[in-house]
């Protein structure tokens, strides 16, 4: 089976180049393809096929030169631009390169299998004119093993002597009903409920990569459950006070608050200007500059991405996205905790930390309501299972999802990545980048930094608006105990008052009775 060689794609104004690293090859059974936004390369045993967001032409202009000095020999392929000084996006983000464009009927506006033309997204058919059509019975939700089914049969066929007009005006009477969401099958998990039976194939391994007892029966609403009750259970009320009382000379604890990540030094992601007119482009075109992204990702970051999936995810439906961008927020919070307590050098620890703060990694359980579930979940379990539980770490750990989100889609692959790769290097957690951190990795490419800084907006609001009280284990009453006992009473200062003046006559004392004796 051919191998997919290390590559990296960079462009200017009129050209792409594509730097493909072959060693130890013969030049002479190289061959490539251009076609469209499609680039085919082959040189035994290797095989590249990239799918680019422009068109590129197969002309003069179009070569490959090769040098064998540069790493045992490096191919760098020239692809003229269909269309000078246009801007290929995301030319970094090699696993939407490799993603093959799956070609549809509904694209050149011809019927679908189910006879109907182009489909929108909301699932309402169209045909070419843009008519709606009646949806297909079933419909198969991309990502999970649920299926919608049409509420009502379709209507028996009308008989012969009956005209078409009398059938509408029939079915114009009858009320719609709305679809309803059939459940078949186990219960599902991962990304997007990808999976069940999954853990049936790893029964010793189970219990050490998840804190859920039972994955493969339990519902979402049982684990939510489950989750909360051991949390409550594993609430240590005197750990909590200690690490409070102690936080201002708890050097970990300094440590990890004063700690820079290293999106702290990038740019925020700003929304683009808005469309000018046509003719306001073409009067600067002379003066279009293309902006490199700016964070550039390592050799072995680029790496990560080609043994990604090269999947295509379908458009989530309102509940999906949900669960898949709650999910994706309490990862980042946990690997933020790990990264700030230890100091970015993960340790033998952190594949656990990660795992145990997060509730999507550790009980398949995403918040898959609001986003200020996020927040009370992160929270609570900050303070629970690591081995710093301050509220304050837990709130800077929340902000640092919101300052990775704003930096854009770049700023949180790496994390993800990084979490692979800790994942990875694990005995029984590698097993989480299969349900989860793959499909991230892989569909964060794709998304657009808008929509990001949207879900860090929500992010930053839902921590502003939660407090203490709202942990459910009366944070704020049992600080106030504490602080209470530390202050002397009124009743206990005289006496140690009268000590210290007991103290000091009685050392008068000894010195007269000294003297006496000399």
């Amino acid at each position: 089976m051919p191998s997919t060689p290390r590559f990296t794609v960079t462009q200017d104004d009129k050209m792409v180049y594509v730097e493909i690293h072959v060693p130890y090859v013969r030049v002479t059974e190289m061959e490539y393809h251009i076609d469209g936004t499609s680039f085919t390369f082959w040189c035994k045993p290797y095989l590249l096929n990239l799918t680019f967001p422009g068109g590129v032409v197969d002309d003069d202009r179009a070569k490959a030169v090769y040098d064998i000095n540069k790493e045992h020999g490096t191919i760098m392929v020239h692809l003229p631009k269909e269309t000078p000084n246009v801007h290929f996006p995301d030319l970094d983000l090699l696993t939407t390169l490799l993603q093959q464009k799956k070609w549809r009927p509904q694209d050149e506006g011809l019927p679908d299998r189910y006879g109907h033309g182009k489909h929108c997204s909301s699932g309402t058919n169209l045909d070419t004119d843009g008519v709606s059509l009646p949806a297909p019975l079933i419909e198969v939700v991309g990502g999970s093993s649920s299926v919608e089914a049409s509420a009502s049969p379709p209507p028996p066929p009308a008989p012969s002597s009956l005209s078409s007009t009398t059938d509408s005006s029939l079915l114009s009477f009858e009320t719609p009903k709305e679809h309803v969401s059939l459940h078949v099958g186990p219960p599902t998990y991962g990304f997007n409920n990808r999976f069940s039976d999954f853990f049936k194939c790893w029964h010793g391994e189970l219990h050490e990569v998840l804190s859920l007892p039972t994955p493969e029966t339990s519902t979402p609403a049982e684990r939510t459950k489950m989750r909360l009750e051991l949390e409550d259970h594993d609430f240590d009320v005197e750990r909590y006070l200690l690490d409070f009382a102690n936080q201002g000379e708890d050097d970990h604890f300094k440590a990890a608050m004063s700690y820079t990540p290293f999106w702290a030094a990038l740019p925020v992601w700003t929304p683009p200007p808005p469309k000018v007119l046509i003719a306001h482009v073409t009067d600067s075109l002379a003066n279009v500059t293309l902006h490199a992204s700016s964070i550039e990702l390592t050799d072995k970051e680029k790496e990560a991405l080609l043994r990604l999936p090269r999947r295509e995810y379908l458009a989530f439906t309102a509940a999906e996205a949900a669960v898949v961008w709650h999910g994706l927020l309490d990862i980042l919070a946990a690997y933020s905790y790990d990264l700030r307590t230890s100091e970015g050098d993960p340790t033998v620890e952190s594949a656990w930390t990660i795992s145990i703060l997060s509730s999507t990694l550790s009980w398949l359980d995403p918040a898959t309501t609001t986003v200020a579930d996020v927040v009370r979940n992160t929270m609570r379990r900050t303070l629970v299972y690591p081995f710093l539980r301050q509220w304050d770490l837990g709130v800077v750990v929340v902000n640092d999802v919101v300052a990775m989100l704003r930096r854009g889609k770049r700023v949180v692959l790496r994390a993800l990545l990084a979490i692979h790769s800790i994942f990875e290097t694990s005995e029984t957690y590698y097993l989480l980048n299969t349900l989860f951190i793959n499909d991230y990795a892989t569909w964060i490419q794709s998304t657009a930094d808008a929509h990001l800084n949207e879900y860090a907006n929500q992010l930053d609001a839902a921590l502003a608006a939660f407090h203490k009280q709202q942990s459910g284990w009366g944070l704020v009453e049992i600080e106030a105990a504490l602080l209470e006992g530390d202050e002397p009473s009124s009743d206990e200062e005289p006496s140690d008052q009268e000590s210290s003046d007991e103290d000091s006559s009685g050392e008068e004392d000894s010195d007269d009775n000294e003297a006496m004796a000399q």
